[in-house]
């Protein structure tokens, strides 16, 4: 990002790229959660939550651009014009 390495685990590369692939969607977590992983889910509002906080720190270390942006009451959405 901006000539700068950033390292994720693989269910942070599969979220974005999820949404980066549908840019200006917004989707619940429910179903980023069934667009990444494969398990049965114990709490998919708290891993969901988790993962887009933690690929939001790992992009803040490159840019000032929230790509991820919240839509309250319904879930997330990636924004490639912010």
């Amino acid at each position: 990002m901006e000539g700068k390495e950033i390292y994720l685990t693989h269910h942070e590369f599969d979220m974005i790229l999820f949404l980066a692939r549908h840019p200006g969607q917004v989707f619940s977590r429910e179903q980023l959660y069934e667009a990444v992983w494969d398990d049965i889910p114990v709490s998919v509002y708290a891993k969901v939550m988790c993962m887009i906080s933690s690929i939001r720190q790992k992009l803040k270390s490159c840019t000032d651009k929230e790509y991820i942006q919240t839509v309250w009451g319904v879930g997330y959405k990636f924004d490639p014009g912010t």
